[in-house]
This record gives structure tokens, C-alpha cells and sequence, in this order.
């Protein structure tokens, strides 16, 4: 596949499409969910995104979007070059490339270790359950807003090994500011680059601030960032200052945003289909009965896994990733010139006909008879995958069941209001997701 010349075809694109066709794709003006969606149905698994001022292709095969991924660091390199990601996360392992992201990933591989973070579990529920204690029967909130709350406090703590407090609003404040900045300078609304620029400056000061104090006193407290702080490359080096600000943010990134969509996509999908909901409350009410759940549990709670799971199949936090042509190459019979960024989106791959049966419908039983053994392997890949697969995805598994279980035993949210998708560097619910609380 990796064979290309210039005599290659190049991929449908935008020309090819009819002139009704074209009406219907500026209807998607601004919703790249459904621009991408269109584009793959119409023109088919290799689409010619480029324009006047930029050159790139859409993926939607699983075998197309296996081999680059395989090939990343070789053939292709993440190509981050978007200001407002660069700004946000610095060169940490989700934008650095090749032999610097290399060093880096050794470097904190061992952080990762399923023995590590399986201390982290009685973390997870615990700061679940202390969020439930400023609920109220018939209270109505934005769980959302919740969700981001937690998992911010849980990736701190995991982290930093800090009880933040009032710090820890301020932060996720900043991080509201940031995220809304950034999706708002997609849509070009205004004053948007000034929120981004006070959210990144509230984030760098006080993850930098951490970062001095701990330098004082670097004595291992169980923490990912005892971790980073001890850890060496092969010639004895430790990371700067710049290196660990950058990384801790791509892991508070990575720890906290994503989840806190997933789970509260997951409350929203249980709310919209009540004999799902009843299948969890009734697996919760039979393995836990009324205790809170423990890592030891995760393996009994195997509806609850399915949820998450198909919950990431359906609405996956993470809903395209990129990766740019280092040389020229070939794919699919195409020819993809040096410099072609890549995207392949696992909203479109995750909600395609060939691989899943009834695509749109929210169906965690989906799962439980092999079906991800079945399906071409990169159908579903809500973390990545290949050499650049997310370093937390085993954390998020983790986290996020025992977050929905901790809840979900004790609450049925009852949402009030259907929220709308807001794909920004997440795929996040647009102005929250506000329900009222029914307790069980």
C-alpha cells in the first residue's frame, strides 16, 4: 500500500459532487459530524477534503485507517500544527513527534502500569460518592458540569496528589474557558481568542506552580507525577520543567475532558432508552446491593462495561484524529502527496451500516457475544491505536464504570433538555446537559 506515484488517481472530492449534492453538504456548514458523514456515504472510503489553501483526505475504511496507524512515525507523523491544540497541550505526547515523543512515552509508559493506576480505583469512587453528597431529591443540575468537576478532581489527585478545593473550580473554570474558546474560534465567534488565551494562562500558571513546589520535596506519594519526576531516558536525563508542564497537561486533558463527555453521554442515552436503564439499575442492584463499587467488582459489572462501551461507539468523546503524510504514499489505490493531512473519524467509522447492525440505536447487549472480535479491528478505535494509542485508555476504563455505577445506584437523571453535539477537540454536550434528580 505504501507504493505511490504521482500517476495515481487522486480520491473524489468536493468537484465530484453533483449540484444537488453540494446544497446538501452547505446545509452541514459548520457541523463536521455531518459534513464528514455525507462526504463517506456519497463519495465513498478515501475523500478529497483540499481546498485552495489545504490539502487533505478523509479515511473511512477500517483497513485504510489500520495501516496509517500502524505506519505512524514512519510514514506518517501526527502533523499538529492547528495554534489553538499546540497553544492548549504544548509538545506533550499528543503532539510531540517521532524520536522526542518517543523518549517521552518511555518516560511515562511506566506511570500506566495496570498495577499503578489499580490503586487509583477506590480514588475514582470515592470523589464519585462526594459528589453525591451536594445532590437532592427533585434538584435539578447540569451533570455535565458535574461530570468535568469529578473527573477533574480525580485526575488532580491522581495526578498531583492534591486536595485542590476552591482551587480546583478555578481550574476547571479555566479549562471551560480554554475548550469553549477554542470550539467558539471554529465557529469564528467573537471574543473567543481572548477567552482561549485566559483559559491557557490560567492552566500553565498553575500547573507550572505545582510542578516548582513538588521540584522541592520529590519524594514518591503514589501519584502519576512521582512518576514523572523520577523517571529517566536510556542516557539518565529527567524531563525540564517545560517537558512536565506540557506533559501533565495533555494528561489532565486526557483524564478529565474526555471522560466527564463520556459519562455524561452515558446518562443522557440511558434517559432516552428506560430498558437499558433498567438493565444496569438491575446488574448494579445485584452485584453491589447499595455498596460502593471497588475495582474488584469492574469484572461483575458487565452491563455496566457495555454501556460505557457502546457509549463510545456512538457518541465517542474522541470523534476524528489526524495524521499527516511524511512522504508520498498510497492508499486505497490513491495517491496522497507528502504533506496530505489525514483525518479519520470515528464518528463516521463508528456509526457505518457495514460494520454495526442498526448503527444510530444505542445498544450495549451489542457487545456482549464477541462482536469487537468480529468486527475489521480498526471499526472501533475510541482511543486510537498503533504506537500513538492513548497512554490513559486502561485509566478511563477504569474510571468511567465505577463513576456511572457509583451514581447510577443511587439517581436516575431525568434530562430536561436534549442537548446538542459540539464537536470542538472533544465531542462535548453544547451548554451542558441539565437534568433533575430522581433518587432510586
Amino acid at each position: 500500500m505504501s507504493s505511490a506515484h504521482p500517476s495515481h488517481p487522486r480520491p473524489p472530492g468536493l468537484a465530484s459532487l453533483s449540484p444537488e449534492q453540494k446544497r446538501v453538504l452547505e446545509s452541514f456548514q459548520g457541523n463536521p459530524l455531518e459534513q464528514f458523514t455525507y462526504l463517506a456515504g456519497q463519495l465513498g472510503d478515501v475523500v478529497d477534503l483540499s481546498h485552495p489553501e489545504w490539502q487533505g483526505y478523509l479515511l473511512s475504511h477500517p483497513e485504510h485507517i489500520e495501516w496509517v496507524h500502524l505506519q505512524t512515525g514512519r510514514l506518517f507523523d501526527k502533523g499538529y500544527s492547528e495554534p489553538a491544540t499546540q497553544a492548549l497541550l504544548g509538545n506533550g505526547l499528543v503532539t510531540s513527534e517521532r524520536a522526542f515523543w518517543l523518549r517521552q512515552r518511555r518516560m511515562i509508559q511506566p506511570a500506566f502500569h495496570r498495577e499503578r493506576i489499580a490503586g487509583y480505583g477506590q480514588v475514582m469512587a470515592g470523589y464519585a460518592l462526594r459528589l453525591l453528597a451536594d445532590w437532592q431529591e427533585g434538584q435539578e443540575r447540569d451533570v455535565h458540569a458535574d461530570m468535568m468537576r469529578v473527573t477533574l478532581e480525580i485526575i488532580l489527585k491522581t495526578l498531583f496528589d492534591t486536595e485542590v478545593g476552591e482551587q480546583s473550580q478555578a481550574f476547571g473554570r479555566a479549562m471551560d474557558w480554554a475548550l469553549g474558546g477554542m470550539a467558539g474560534m471554529f465557529s469564528g465567534a467573537s471574543e473567543a481568542q481572548s477567552l482561549f488565551n485566559q483559559g491557557v494562562e490560567e492552566i500553565n500558571r498553575f500547573t507550572a506552580q505545582v510542578i516548582a513546589e513538588r521540584r522541592q520535596n520529590p519524594t514518591d506519594r503514589g501519584d502519576l507525577l512521582s512518576m514523572l519526576l523520577a523517571a529517566q531516558d536510556e542516557e539518565g536525563s529527567g524531563m525540564s520543567d517545560a517537558q512536565l508542564l506540557d506533559e501533565c497537561k495533555t494528561l489532565i486533558m486526557a483524564g478529565h475532558e474526555t471522560t466527564s463527555n463520556t459519562l455524561s453521554w452515558a446518562f443522557y442515552l440511558l434517559w432516552k432508552h428506560p430498558q437499558a436503564e433498567a438493565r444496569l439499575h438491575d446488574e448494579l442492584e445485584r452485584v453491589l446491593g447499595g455498596r460502593t463499587p471497588t475495582l474488584e467488582d469492574l469484572e461483575a459489572l458487565e452491563y455496566t462495561n457495555l454501556v460505557i462501551k457502546e457509549t463510545l461507539r456512538l457518541l465517542p468523546a474522541v470523534w476524528s484524529v489526524g495524521r499527516r503524510a511524511a512522504q508520498d504514499t498510497e492508499i486505497g489505490g490513491y495517491f496522497v502527496p507528502e504533506g496530505t493531512d489525514l483525518q479519520m473519524s470515528q464518528w463516521v467509522v463508528h456509526h457505518d451500516p457495514r460494520w454495526y447492525e442498526q448503527p444510530l440505536e444505542f445498544r450495549p447487549e451489542r457487545w456482549a457475544g464477541g462482536l469487537e472480535k468480529r468486527l475489521p479491528k480498526y471499526a472501533y478505535f475510541p482511543f486510537g491505536g498503533g504506537p500513538r494509542m492513548c497512554i490513559g485508555n486502561n485509566f478511563a476504563l477504569m474510571e468511567a464504570p465505577l463513576i456511572l455505577a457509583t451514581i447510577a445506584q443511587r439517581y436516575r437523571l431525568q434530562v430536561l433538555e436534549a442537548p446538542r453535539l459540539e464537536p470542538s477537540i472533544t465531542l462535548r454536550p453544547k451548554h451542558g446537559l441539565k437534568v433533575r434528580l430522581e433518587p432510586r
